[in-house]
């Protein structure tokens, strides 16, 4: 039978809080540990104390920006979520996903069968690409995962690999049939509501149409995209302005709480209503935005607002597998 479970530190000694963290945990003879840690930690030192610490296991995760999520909150420092479960999951590293797919499929209990899921680990502005490339070895396995995140947005963030740190690339982890696996999510549309407020993006950088073009926009309704933005936002002028400008996180958690999306999308094979495409940063000299996903020439972009307290109402979550969770993995977007 598989055996999981959780352990966190805080001490900033990372070869202390690695071994804080997989003693919390309590799974001695672990075969395989998601992990991750705060980007204001020595993450290369912490990704090494895992792997010394836990030679027999396979190894894959993220860094966080701010906080690790967990069962009592959300604090910074080092966790992990360690298994006991032979041959479950299997990983794998590349350069992008076409080349993290290929290495995977190498590993002859990859071979033998269909990954009930992929949980796929990159960095901002790899993600759409990396679904696709994966998709193409694995049509119709389900990929779930995360971005990689620092804290100011300045490419500090690393992908935990087996192999060390890596500023980059792609990470991927087949879950076989040793274990019984089950995922949902929930988008925001229970906790936002559209407003009448649209406009149409008419210019980006990158090549259009692309996987990774778009994600700076230059334009919106033919005007440059701050114009629009600093109206919707409230991002406001002088100190403010630079204020935001030069705090990223700041300007992540004010965009969150008034988040843009685009309408009626055609999503790998799904119908979504509303796609968010939160903002990241912005360029008062060059008049621009980013996001974290891209945006083509002609999508409109809505302003949502947050729905009061009082007027929400859980959804149902989508029905999962019968069965009685051991441990169970939480992402967060920005």
């Amino acid at each position: 039978m598989a055996t999981a479970g959780f352990g966190f530190s805080a001490n900033t000694d990372p070869i202390m809080a690695v071994k804080e963290a997989i003693d919390a945990a309590g799974v001695p003879g672990a075969t395989f540990a998601l992990v991750s840690c705060t980007v204001d930690n020595d993450v290369a030192a912490v990704n090494d104390a895992f792997v010394s610490e836990l030679p027999d296991a396979q190894l894959q995760g993220v860094t966080s920006c701010g906080n690790i999520l967990m069962a009592g909150g959300a604090v910074p420092g080092v966790g992990c979520l360690l298994f006991d479960a032979p041959g479950s999951f299997v990983t794998a590293y590349g350069e992008d996903g076409g080349a993290a797919a290929a290495d995977l499929k190498q590993n002859k209990n990859v071979l033998e069968g269909t990954p009930q899921a992929i949980i796929m680990a990159t960095t901002p502005g790899n993600e759409e690409a990396a679904m696709e490339q994966i998709g193409i070895e694995y049509p119709g396995t389900r990929i779930y995962g995360g971005t990689a995140a620092d804290n100011a947005l300045d490419g500090s963030w690393k992908v935990l690999t087996g192999g060390g740190a890596k500023d980059g690339g792609v990470a991927l982890v087949a879950v076989l049939d040793g274990v019984k696996f089950g995922a949902s999510m929930l988008d925001g549309r229970e906790m936002y509501t559209p407003t009448d407020t649209l406009a149409t993006v008419t210019k980006v950088t990158g090549e259009t149409g692309s996987l990774t073009g778009g994600r700076e926009v230059l334009e919106i309704d033919y005007k440059p995209a701050l114009d629009t933005l600093e109206g919707w936002y409230g991002v406001g002028t002088g100190e403010r302005r630079r204020y935001l400008v030069e705090n990223p996180p700041e300007l992540r958690r004010m965009t969150a709480a008034i988040p843009l999306c685009t309408k009626n999308q055609r999503y790998r094979g799904a119908d979504i209503e509303y796609l968010p495409v939160h903002c990241s940063t912005l360029d008062p000299e060059g008049r621009s935005a980013s996001f974290f996903a891209p945006l083509m020439p002609g999508q409109q972009v809505w302003r949502r607002r947050r729905r009061r307290p009082r007027l929400l109402t859980p959804p149902p979550l989508p029905p999962l597998p019968p069965l009685t969770p051991r441990a169970a993995l939480a992402f967060r977007s920005c």
